[in-house]
C-alpha cells in the first residue's frame, strides 16, 4: 500500500512539474540513526534542481524548498525551517548526497 502512494505521489509531481517547465530532478536519500533506535529514513525525495535557493533557520542556504524539507525531516533535533527567499547572508550551501535516479 505504501509503495503505491508513494508512486502516485511521484508521478503527481512529476507531472506537475513537467507542466510548468522541463525540470532536471535529483534523487536524494538520507538517514539518520540515534544509538539505540532504528534508521529514519524520510524515504526519497525527487527535488527539482531549478528552484530559486532558501536559507534554513540554521544559517544553510539551500538549493529549493524541497531540499529544505528534506534536511529537516532527517535532522529532527534541528527544526531546520524556512527564514526567507533566496541564499542566507553567511552563504553556507548545503550538501545534500544524491543518488542516480
Amino acid at each position: 500500500m505504501k509503495i503505491a502512494f508513494y508512486l502516485a505521489l511521484l508521478a503527481v509531481t512529476i507531472s506537475s512539474t513537467a507542466a510548468d517547465s522541463p525540470a532536471i530532478l535529483s534523487r536524494k536519500l538520507m538517514c539518520a540513526q540515534t544509538p539505540g533506535t532504528k534508521t529514519n529514513c524520510c524515504n526519497d525525495a525527487l527535488c527539482p534542481e531549478n528552484f530559486p535557493p532558501v536559507c534554513g533557520s540554521d544559517g544553510v542556504t539551500y538549493p529549493n524548498a524541497c531540499d529544505l524539507s528534506f534536511a529537516s525531516c532527517n535532522n529532527p533535533e534541528r527544526n531546520i525551517t524556512l527564514v526567507s527567499d533566496g541564499a542566507c547572508s553567511g552563504q553556507q550551501v548545503s550538501q545534500i548526497p544524491q543518488v542516480a535516479a
